[in-house]
């Protein structure tokens, strides 16, 4: 996060639990945040920029890497063990 606060790299930060989770708890700096695979269709960043996805221990982030691979987002990852594992700030409410 600091890299991208300083342009070093570009990225979005999607979060994708449920909008309570992403209520109470969530990375600072997060895009935005969309719930369910279903949902793809609705996800709209340029598919040309780098997308970095999370979840709560990134097992759900990390199963929707390849589908949007399909759909043409290629510079897509997940954040490995989720917000639980991440060292970073937390915004809470």
């Amino acid at each position: 996060m600091a890299a991208r606060e300083a342009g070093v790299v570009e990225f979005a930060l999607i979060d994708i639990r449920e909008a309570a989770k992403h209520k109470l708890s969530r990375i600072r700096g997060t895009d935005g945040r969309f719930e369910e695979v279903a949902t793809i269709a609705l996800f709209s960043p340029p598919r040309e920029r780098a997308i970095v996805l999370y979840c709560q221990g990134g097992f759900k982030s990390q199963a929707l890497v390849a589908p949007l691979k399909k759909i043409g987002y290629q510079k897509v990852c997940n954040l490995a063990y989720g917000i639980l594992g991440y060292q970073g700030e937390i915004e809470k409410e």
